[in-house]
């Protein structure tokens, strides 16, 4: 034994005879309904996890473990057992909850957490209610809260100059949360919203309804508040309307995870006609200012070597349906992270505490009476609960997602919003591409801008599409013109009056005879229908339906005066040809 102790000393590896394992739970979400799959952060954690028990600078004599992957499939209720299971067992009792994947799973446990004095750190759960402190006094994540999603679409129209959009919401808490604070945005911003309610369990029979897609109000820019599910089948919809680029534009979440076009079955669309209408759409993603992929951070791995440590374990487990990447693997991994920073902190106070240190936290008991040792923690230890909670919200360090800390509310501050657009690479399958971002803080509006070798016309192939507003073109004309035109067309309306009546009237002289009378008829009104179009023409209003009306005569009489006046004129000199080329010498009468 004392051979092996040598070695493991020599080895700098940590002993598993000698080290007390510290536990935390971890709840995923299978991806049902659009959130991160089970399968595609659990790599990340478990490699968050070996890197931090490999550290031998933190949680000295302790092993870090999760007590098993629990699916909450994106469901509340089954969120809330699951975690009651986890916390009524008599061992082994847990020191933070990392999870619970989606908002909708998170919410109810991060309610009831901070009554077992443990903390919770989601990595991918968004909803902006949880930065009530009195509700959510425990509730910590290491993504930033969605409040910036509406100032982000503010500034995603602002970058295209759009100024309408229609929404289409899920009834559910977090998305109906969601909405409200989207529209105190658009009403700030002045952008023309619609939005259109769907319940999950109606969603066929709402989509089929007629104007359900706004077509009378000729809305062309999309956002779709709702999960995947839902988002696939409204798509599908919009696919046999033919709502598709060029001409219309679909804006969704960027948290959907890789592919989630396909996911499901559908009855009448299938995966590569839903990829169809999902190409060129855009994404929008909020996520913590990032470093360079080069830059080493502080858990041992650069982002680039975490990207590829991450995808090298993704690959072993392909064949699971349950595995996806997923843009939250990083913000997982450093989620382990901030509960191991924690609880070496704690362990660091609890050690100096012994020492007969004496420290003095926010809200907790400044005797330090209740500290014990991490392994023989109780949910009943409110001191413990407070020094923990006190940790996580100071921890603060470097991960492979950027600079971890917490704001007073428990989200991540240094938030940013990316824009992206989903794109066919060389291997014909759609991918995220990143085309402009930009800094969002609280409900501030900030502007995009591209990335290198990203404009306009790289997003949109055709030129930035119109977001079906009517425009109003405002044409001025000077008084003194209109009058000058309007006596010119007067007067050569009385000269074309007066050689009427001059041809009625010498019609049988011989010289106007040869004029042919019936045709000087046509030419003089083509004239004077040409006259008469430039009153229409400079008819001043400012009716959208006298201006349409105008336009329309203006148009025909035109055209209709020009072909008569110039018409017979041709015929005439069609005739004059004809005699004088004619190579008979027979005489033709004329008639007219």
């Amino acid at each position: 034994m004392e051979a092996t102790f040598l070695a493991c000393l020599f080895l700098l590896l940590p002993c598993g005879w000698s080290q007390v394992q510290l536990h935390y739970a971890l709840l995923t979400a299978s991806g049902s309904g659009g959130f991160s799959s089970s399968g595609g952060v659990v790599p990340a954690i478990e490699l968050a996890q070996e890197m931090v028990n490999r550290n031998s600078t933190l949680l000295s004599n302790y092993t870090l473990t999760h007590t098993g992957v629990l699916d909450t499939k994106c469901d509340r209720t089954r969120s809330l057992e699951l975690f009651l299971d986890t916390i009524s067992l008599p061992s082994p009792t847990v020191l933070g909850l990392v999870g619970c994947g989606c908002s909708v799973a998170s919410a109810p446990v991060a309610e009831i957490v901070g009554h077992f004095n443990i903390p919770q750190i989601s990595y991918i759960s968004m909803f902006s209610e949880a930065s009530d402190r009195t509700r959510f006094s425990n509730f910590f994540r290491t993504i930033p809260s969605d409040g910036g999603f509406g100032p982000a679409i503010v500034s995603l129209l602002q970058l295209f100059n759009w100024e309408r959009i229609a929404v289409f919401t899920q009834r559910d808490g977090v998305f109906n949360e969601a909405w409200q604070r989207f529209s105190r945005n658009f009403k700030q911003a002045n952008i023309t919203l619609k939005n259109r309610m769907i319940s999950p369990r109606k969603t066929m029979r709402s989509v089929n309804s007629t104007n359900f897609f706004f077509e009378d109000e000729n809305f062309r820019v999309f956002f779709l508040n709702v999960n995947s599910k839902l988002a696939r089948q409204i798509l599908c919809q919009a696919l046999e309307r033919d709502l598709t680029a060029p001409r219309y534009v679909w804006i969704t979440y960027g948290w959907y995870q890789e592919g989630w076009w396909r996911e499901g079955t559908n009855s009448v669309c299938s995966n590569n006609q839903l990829a169809g209408i999902v190409e060129r759409g855009l994404a929008l993603q909020l996520f913590p200012q990032s470093r360079h992929p080069e830059a080493m951070t502080d858990t041992g791995l650069t982002p680039r070597q975490f990207n590829t440590l991450y995808h090298e374990r993704l690959k072993t487990l392909e064949g699971n349906d349950n595995v996806n990447f997923t843009f939250g693997a990083s913000l997982a991994y450093d989620a382990v992270w901030t509960l191991a920073f924690a609880l070496n902190k704690v362990s660091e106070l609890i050690a100096s505490h012994s020492k007969g240190e004496v420290f003095s936290l926010t809200g907790c008991n400044e005797s330090g009476r209740g500290l014990v040792a991490l392994e023989n923690f109780t949910y009943q230890n409110q001191q413990m609960g407070c020094v923990i909670r006190w940790a996580v919200e100071q921890t603060h360090f470097v991960g492979v997602s950027g600079s971890v800390d917490f704001d007073d509310m428990g989200s991540r501050m240094q938030s940013g919003a990316r824009l992206l657009q989903y794109r066919a690479s060389d291997t014909n399958t759609l991918r995220l591409v990143l085309v402009a971002e930009t800094t969002v803080s609280g409900d501030s509006l900030s502007n995009f801008s591209y990335v290198i070798n990203e404009t306009n016309t790289s997003v949109f192939l055709g030129g930035v599409l119109s977001d079906g507003r009517r425009y109003t073109q405002e044409r001025t004309f000077s008084l003194e013109l209109v009058v000058v035109y309007y006596s010119l067309a007067a007067l050569g309306l009385v000269l074309c009056a007066v050689c009427l009546v001059f041809n009625c009237t010498q019609r049988n002289k011989k010289v106007v005879r040869l004029t042919s009378p019936v045709l000087n008829y046509l030419i003089l009104a083509g004239i004077s229908i040409i006259y008469i179009s430039i009153f229409f023409r400079l008819m001043p209003s400012t009716e959208y339906s006298v201006n349409a009306a105008r336009c329309s005569v203006n148009i025909v009489l035109t055209n209709l005066g020009y072909c008569m006046a110039f018409g017979t004129l041709l015929a005439k000199m069609g005739r004059v040809y004809y005699i004088f080329h004619n190579p008979t010498t027979s005489k033709k009468t004329l008639k007219d």
